[in-house]
């Protein structure tokens, strides 16, 4: 009967779009305009429709990938006052988390149980589940050694707690649910690396119209004025992704597979042009990480890009002319980027704060060195849970998983790295780019601890073990 269905000349056209390129710039698009105009429970049926018609008759799950990110999208923190548009400004105090409606968490416990049990049907029915079994997975220890890195969070004895167990549960899956998934079920021989480098490449292009669209809408609402210098006000940006420097994140994220395009394709210079514009509108979040660390990753990248590229000399003059730019504008307006500057430095790098949360964390580790304190909401007297507040992921994994859990996370990484370059594979690398990028923004903030950031970690390794066996 599956097969009939997908004969359905309708349906035939239905899975080619959601199977091609085109549904991953579908998904951007609807992920930006749920963004802008609270469409979040509309994004979410649209999701849920495309995973039907996934699970049931698509002879592979990649399209679980796009909406995947449109439901964590809508799932991640939308700041908005129910029912009004994110383009519409509302005071900080009068936001809320969409999880926090009844309406958002009964809405995604539904729609995701029922696309759980679909799943499962779907993979003892086509005995997908034996081909994940059978499957050769170079990163299982790797997933294998996470998984024990946080489970010991959630299973420390003294400072037991469900919650503690539930955020490990959490965590475990996240970190794994996709590797295993769709390592085993899709022909990776048959899907050019390409397709998934425009999935995350749309990360720039999600987070750059994230910030124009709290710009826009919420007018002169979120600047203010700090000894005579205008800056857009932090505490004012409310995306679907919460604060500014995950915005940042999301950004810098999509850069490495941006670079990947640009080289495999032609005019690499419209990339390099797309690249700075996004960059100075994601910088207009003043998130001190995504200006230092993304301006690190332009450079590594047009670096690359000279190399490897094509049409090598369009990218030279690009560059060229883009840097003569800024040295022109940076003689223009030298005192007023020098003030800028000096009230980045003076308001920012002192690590806001996390000194004082590294010391606590610090001594939160000396109670229980051997297997941590777990993520229980400990009071460490600024209002933080203990769950996700060190910002950082070194002094994360000692306070909830103590020394154990920091020598199985070292040992993951290990694993990783010397898996990825050893393949020493175009796709692999840029993954591996990726995965670096996304342990930098870890050591000065809680990334690695965010469950959708590490499903899509988890599709890091997906791609980083799939498109390197592929290769060789």
């Amino acid at each position: 009967m599956i097969e009939k269905v997908r004969e359905n000349k309708v349906m035939k056209k239905v899975l080619e779009f959601i199977e091609s390129d085109k549904f991953i710039f579908f998904a951007t698009f609807l992920t930006i305009l749920s963004n802008a105009f609270s469409l979040e429970f509309f994004a979410w049926g649209v999701a849920f429709t495309v995973g039907v018609i996934t699970i049931l008759f698509s002879k592979d799950l990649r399209a679980v990938l796009p909406i995947t990110l449109l439901a964590c999208f809508c799932v991640s923190r939308v700041n908005n006052t129910k029912g009004v548009s994110s383009m519409v400004y509302v005071k900080p105090e009068d936001r809320y988390f969409l999880l926090e409606d009844p309406k958002g968490y009964i809405t995604v416990a539904v729609l995701g149980g029922i696309l759980a049990v679909l799943l499962l049907i779907r993979l003892f029915v086509l005995k997908d589940i034996k081909k994940i079994i059978a499957k050769k997975h170079n990163f299982k220890f790797a997933i294998l050694s996470l998984s024990l890195a946080v489970l010991t969070g959630g299973l420390t004895i003294k400072y037991f707690s469900f919650f503690n167990l539930k955020q490990a549960v959490i965590l475990m899956i996240s970190y794994s649910v996709m590797y295993f998934l769709l390592l085993g079920t899709i022909d990776f021989k048959n899907i050019d690396f390409s397709y998934f480098a425009k999935f995350f490449a749309s990360f720039t292009l999600i987070a750059s119209f994230a910030v124009l669209v709290v710009i826009i809408g919420y007018s002169e609402e979120v600047f203010t004025v700090m000894d005579g210098v205008k800056m857009l006000a932090r505490g004012t940006l409310g995306t679907g992704w919460g604060a500014p420097n995950t915005i940042g994140l999301l950004y810098c994220l999509g850069l490495p597979f941006l670079y990947y395009l640009a080289i495999k394709g032609k005019n690499g210079y419209l990339y390099i042009i797309y690249t700075i514009i996004t960059y100075l509108i994601t910088a207009l979040t003043l998130s001190r990480m995504t200006i230092l660390f993304g301006a690190v990753i332009i450079l590594t990248g047009f670096i690359i890009l000279l190399i490897k590229g094509k049409e090598r000399l369009k990218n030279l003059i690009t560059i060229g002319v883009i840097f003569i730019t800024i040295v022109v504008l940076g003689i223009i307006f030298f005192d007023k980027i020098a003030d800028l500057i000096t009230k980045l430095i003076d308001a920012g790098f002192n690590l806001s704060g996390r000194k004082e949360l590294l010391k606590k964390g610090f001594e939160l580790f000396k109670k229980s060195p051997i297997l941590g304190v777990g993520y229980a909401g400990i009071d460490i007297s600024n209002g933080f849970n203990l769950y996700g507040s060190f910002h950082n992921i070194i002094m994360e994994i000692m306070v909830t998983s103590g020394i154990v859990g920091l020598i199985l996370l070292i040992y993951h990484f290990v694993l990783v790295f010397l898996r990825l370059i050893k393949y020493k594979t175009e796709g692999s690398l840029t993954i591996l780019f990726a995965i670096l990028i996304l342990i930098a923004f870890s050591l000065v903030d809680r990334f690695f601890f965010v469950p959708a950031l590490a499903i899509f970690y988890s599709v890091f390794l997906t791609l980083g073990d799939a498109y390197g066996k592929k290769e060789e």
